[in-house]
């Protein structure tokens, strides 16, 4: 299980550093939603960003279904 855990987590870095990296400058401590395949929740800018982890997740439920580990825009 905790090998699972560490493949998913791998694999969220991945998804962010591929498509949620680009929305930092303009975006910074954001949330942002990526599904699996690498959609960016859409919004009024063609992407969603929430203030909260719970906005993001409540948004990320309704558009993908469960949503994974939040990662907040820090750099």
């Amino acid at each position: 299980m905790e090998q699972g855990r560490k493949e998913r987590g791998q694999q969220d870095v991945l998804l962010y550093e591929q498509h949620g990296r680009q929305l930092e400058p303009e975006h910074l401590g954001k949330f942002v939603a990526i599904s699996d395949d690498g959609r960016i929740l859409s919004g009024r800018h063609g992407f969603f960003l929430g203030d909260t982890e719970l906005a993001i997740a409540q948004q990320a439920v309704a558009e993908f279904g469960t949503p994974g580990p939040m990662i907040p825009s820090t750099s």
